[in-house]
């Protein structure tokens, strides 16, 4: 793929825990509740873009 726009995984395990320390500290489930990530990222890989010699805008990030 040369480009991608999805959830940040780090940020998405970084929610999750959240919620399972609000749930370790309380023992209830009250409160807790599925969330979107709230992080996306828009990444490239910057040698497919030169190789299909595609630009691609500011706003995304090379994949390292």
């Amino acid at each position: 793929a040369v480009a991608a726009f999805g959830a940040d995984i780090y940020q998405w395990g970084y929610q999750a825990g959240e919620q399972a320390v609000k749930y370790l500290k309380t023992k209830k489930t009250e409160g807790l509740k599925t969330e979107m990530v709230k992080v996306r990222k828009r990444v490239y890989n910057s040698d497919a873009a030169k190789k299909f010699n595609i630009s691609i805008p500011s706003n995304f990030e090379v994949v390292k």
